[in-house]
């Protein structure tokens, strides 16, 4: 299982659930922008080719003989509001696995005010009332 957290406009952290039996188990991520796996499958080629690989499968691995677990890696300089197509891949001396396509978004830059669709934020009630009061929702 593969999942996506934390993400943010230039970084998510990529997880996988990896039960590595009775062998070590190397493992990695595998991303790139939608746009880039779907131009190499418009060219025949493995949507995959030319991914990003995070971590290098020699410095991440999942001890023998431990039990299944949740491993993580956070990616960097991801380009704000793309789409992104991540994969998980494991590897020991049994053979190799990889697993489903997933995606995630990556948010604007613009921080927790701006709104989703890229509407501004309005005033309802004017500053200036003129000394009048505004009522509430059934208030009489």
């Amino acid at each position: 299982m593969t999942w996506a957290t934390d993400v943010a406009a230039s970084t998510a952290k990529l997880h996988v659930e990896i039960d590595p039996g009775d062998e070590d188990t190397g493992y990695r991520f595998d991303y790139l922008s939608e746009l880039a796996y779907e131009a190499n499958i418009a060219q025949g080629k493995d949507g995959f080719a030319g991914a990003v690989e995070a971590p290098p499968a020699a410095k991440a691995e999942a001890e023998a003989g431990s039990v299944a677990g949740a491993f993580q890696q956070m990616v960097t300089g991801l380009k704000p509001e793309t789409i992104y197509r991540y994969r998980a891949s494991a590897k020991n001396l049994s053979g190799s696995a990889i697993g489903l396509e997933r995606t995630f978004v990556t948010r604007d830059p613009g921080g927790p005010l701006r709104l989703p669709d890229g509407r501004g934020w309005e005033m309802v009630s004017p500053i200036d009332k003129n000394g009048g009061a505004i009522q509430g929702f059934g208030a009489a």
